[in-house]
């Protein structure tokens, strides 16, 4: 009986150490994407971005004391900003941090598409010309392309006649690049680099536009520290017309109540060339007369 009993025990172990080894040499790789939005320090939480076998969705939870409607407005792109598009996706009234919540692509916000291209297609590159898409999953088609980066009016057939695409664009590799043109990005996105100097710093709003800004430090005016030295305006006229309105988009009641340490944004396009990134003065040249 002992004979049998140990025997037994042996051929068990013999089978779970090979089921081990098996498993341990073809590890399941993960289809999601972790990030994070770019620009933002804080309430910024992980989100995950992936294929879930019918379209690209992201996974994202609510945050400490959010509600649907706060969710809502953090997350979600205006024309689907509601409580029952919460409710649709979370499928319960009720929500949980530590639950994700899967939306479709099309429903979450720019700032949250943005990053979510970015991770998911790690492999593509801004140049300075167009953005270089790298086919990196089988899932991808021209037209499936087309929609998560291009404006409404750029279709597939238009990526495949710029790119001379074999068969129409019907058959991608892996590997394949496709370039799109800037002026075919859809710009909310955001793809394009954006920089600034020191000692300005890049800030992101809600709605993702991308804005300057700078920490007023001891002894320092609107009008000399920031105006005439960021915007390189110099007549009293127009040094007043740019104050004026960077009151009016502060929430500055008067220039004489701008502190110390206060950090006064500033939109890209009033700044002067010298504070702008190489890629970004492009973005912005010959708006900034325009202030």
């Amino acid at each position: 009986m002992k004979l049998h009993f140990f025997i037994l025990s042996l051929v068990l172990s013999v089978l779970f150490g090979l089921a081990d080894s098996t498993f341990a040499k073809s590890p399941k790789t993960s289809n999601w994407k972790s990030f994070r939005l770019e620009y933002q320090s804080t309430g910024n939480s992980e989100m995950l971005v992936g294929w879930n076998g019918k379209r690209l969705v992201v996974k994202l939870k609510p945050q400490r004391g959010e509600g649907g409607f706060s969710l809502a407005r953090r997350v979600l792109e205006p024309k689907y900003r509601s409580l029952k598009t919460i409710r649709k996706y979370s499928s319960s009234r009720r929500l949980y941090r530590n639950r994700f919540i899967t939306f479709p692509f099309k429903v979450v916000n720019n700032i949250i598409r943005s990053s979510a291209l970015k991770a998911v297609f790690f492999k593509d590159k801004a140049d300075n010309e167009f953005w270089k898409h790298r086919v990196t999953y089988a899932w991808e088609t021209t037209t499936l392309i087309a929609g998560l980066f291009t404006k409404k009016a750029i279709k597939a057939g238009h990526l495949v006649r710029y790119n001379k695409m074999r068969r129409n664009g019907d058959i991608l590799q892996k590997g394949d690049i496709i370039k799109i043109p800037w002026k075919w990005i859809s710009p909310e996105l955001s793809l394009r680099q954006v920089a600034v100097k020191p000692p300005l710093k890049l800030n992101q709003d809600t709605s993702g536009k991308f804005y300057a800004h700078y920490q007023m430090k001891p002894g320092e005016t609107l009008y000399t520290s920031v105006v005439i030295r960021f915007t390189g305006r110099l007549l009293n006229d127009e040094v007043n017309q740019i104050a004026n309105k960077l009151l009016k988009l502060n929430k500055i009641p008067d220039a004489k109540l701008v502190q110390s340490q206060q950090k006064i944004i500033i939109p890209l396009e009033w700044l002067s060339e010298e504070y702008l990134g190489h890629q970004t003065k492009e973005m912005f040249s010959g708006k900034s007369s325009s202030a």
